[in-house]
């Protein structure tokens, strides 16, 4: 271009500018040209780096699709195999090896999986005799696009195993008996399932390899007299038929799921000299007004109120509960407590007094066992309301010498009485009505009043009334009653002064403590009934339960259904592969 514009000059000065102009804007068309060519030849670069890239993804999202494909069979064959290997060995124990091998093989070929599965295992008895089956399932996948990087198949793997054995199963049976349950035929359905409940994990345990105990609850729990004398008592009672054999617990006391107890010797020394003093539940009836003596006591007496410990005897659980009678109000934490406590291996010393009182039989002297594999340990729970208020005496009217008296040679009781006699004397100054001034005077004294007969006297017969006496013969309104009509405090003041409460929501915490303290490390598997109970009541048992799953909601004849349903899953089969 520049040679041209040179060889230009011989023209004339104006045609010579005028051509290099036009030379100049030529030369500058042929580079823009130029420049938009090599533009276009970068279009071509992104093109191939796009071409690659989507080749990697595809490569990618296909090994995601082989990945995909083996769990899919992977998963397919695991959920078979356990469903497979828990109906071989749910068969019934005169079934033989092979009969269960051809229940597996049945569920692999209606699941079109018949190819994979590679070996049938059996071994041990029918049902008592712990069965096991085992079964192994085998594949290899071939690939789509794994082969692209030198993996042609994947391998698969899988085992399941089932055994129906419970080496030994410890069941703590804890139910209500409070007021509410003589409602709606309550009890009357409860006794049936209970019954029906027993049947059926007595028949799928192996004698000997199986405990139940009974643990009614209302109010309270009256655990029965040998199991009391393996505890350190405050407040303790005399020794009679009629007495108290129940526990005040503390909040402290909730937080564990066993109890501390002085492991006492056949001759009375503890091993644990140092262990805790547990308040006796006083012997009182703190609801009725005007019996003279308690009608329902806090502690029932009765012998259907009684613990049932450690029975290895379907009939004699059957007869437990078909005994059953409702009263009194209603402790679910007391009963949750209880059944905890004779399901943790530091209540041996139970146990061990039991058996030497012929209460329970010796084959259970390794009861209760340690928190194990082999062992199964389960509290099943049932209410059919919510934890209610509950008077306790107050400890100065626990224990100790009263005030009242009685003469042990025919019963008479005699209660302190404040007499005040008022009269009226002339004064100094005058003489009798017309001349002088009236003067009241007033004069108390001490004496004691026989409730028997009404009688008064200076001084009583016999000997002081423990407190325990007390609460045995009178209930707390009607002490309180006789207290102000023999010139006492205001029966409003004895009753706040003997009764203290705890309320339904410290119970209801307390709940939540024992139960969280017996799901510990699995230790004890909960299943909770709420029967016809209110909103609270299945709210704190569904709480309780080991899990949503071992919680259940019941009503009327369902009951059956439902204490059938836990029977079922105590016996379930585990998966042990």
């Amino acid at each position: 271009m520049f040679g041209t514009i040179l060889n230009a000059r011989n023209l004339a000065p104006k045609a010579r500018a005028t051509k290099a102009l036009e030379q100049c804007k030529a030369g500058l068309t042929k580079t823009k040209s130029i420049a938009r060519l090599y533009t276009r030849d970068d279009d071509g670069s992104l093109l191939i780096f796009g071409l690659f890239t989507f080749v990697i993804v595809m490569l990618l999202a296909g090994i995601g699709l082989d990945v995909v494909r083996h769990e899919t069979l992977r998963t397919q064959l695991q959920s078979t195999t356990d469903r497979a290997v828990l109906a071989a060995a749910n068969v019934e124990g005169g079934s033989t090896e092979e009969d269960a091998k051809v229940i597996v093989r049945d569920y692999f070929a209606k699941a079109g999986l018949s190819e994979y599965l590679d070996d049938v295992q059996v071994t041990g008895g029918g049902f008592n005799g712990g069965r096991k089956v085992r079964a192994v399932v085998k594949a290899t996948i071939p690939t789509y696009f794994m082969k692209f990087s030198g993996i042609n198949t994947l391998e698969l793997t899988g085992v399941g195993a089932a055994q129906q054995s419970i080496a030994d199963l410890e069941i703590a049976l804890v139910l209500d008996v409070s007021g509410s349950m003589s409602s709606n035929s309550r009890l009357r359905n409860l006794a049936t399932a209970g019954k029906q409940f027993a049947e059926t994990v007595f028949g799928n345990s192996q004698p000997g390899r199986i405990a139940v105990s009974v643990v009614p609850y209302s109010t309270q729990v009256n655990v029965g007299p040998t199991i009391l004398s393996q505890v350190n008592l405050n407040d303790a009672h005399p020794n009679t038929a009629d007495d108290s054999h129940c526990l005040n617990f503390s909040d402290a006391d909730f937080y564990e799921a066993d109890m501390e107890l002085p492991n006492k010797s056949a001759s009375g020394i503890p091993a644990n000299p140092s262990a805790k003093y547990y308040a006796q539940t006083a012997d009182t009836d703190p609801w009725y007004n005007y019996s003279s003596t308690p009608y329902i006591k806090t502690c029932l007496t009765k012998s259907y109120a009684r613990v049932l410990p450690y029975s290895t005897s379907l009939e004699s659980v059957k007869s437990k509960i078909e005994s059953l009678e409702a009263e009194g109000s209603t402790s679910i934490e007391i009963g949750v407590k209880w059944g905890a406590a004779l399901l943790a291996p530091a209540s041996t010393s139970f146990t061990q007094a039991l058996i030497a009182t012929g209460e329970i039989d010796a084959e259970n002297a390794i009861r209760p066992k340690e928190f194990s594999a082999k062992t199964l340990k389960v509290m099943v729970v049932m209410s059919d309301g919510e934890n209610t208020d509950q008077d306790v005496i107050r400890a100065p009217y626990r224990s100790g010498e009263s005030d009242i008296y009685i003469n042990d040679s025919n019963g008479d009781i005699w209660f302190p009485q404040t007499q005040t006699t008022c009269w009226y004397t002339n004064s100094n100054s005058g003489w009798g009505w017309g001349w002088g001034k009236k003067k009241e005077v007033c004069e108390t004294t001490n004496q004691y009043y026989k409730t028997r007969t009404g009688q008064t006297s200076s001084s009583p017969y016999g000997r002081p009334m423990l407190w325990q006496e007390v609460w045995a013969n009178f209930t707390v309104s009607r002490h309180a009653d006789l207290r102000e009509d023999l010139g006492g405090d205001s029966s409003y003041t004895w009753e706040n002064r003997t009764l203290d409460t705890i309320n339904s929501n410290t119970k209801d915490t307390r709940l939540e403590n024992i139960c969280n303290a017996a799901k510990k490390d699995d230790d004890i598997l909960i299943f909770t009934i709420a029967f016809e109970a209110s909103y609270n009541g299945k709210a704190a048992l569904k709480s309780c339960a080991s899990s949503d799953a071992h919680y259940y909601n019941a009503n009327g004849i369902d009951i059956t259904d439902t204490f059938a349903a836990v029977a079922s899953k105590i016996t379930e089969l585990r998966l042990v592969e």
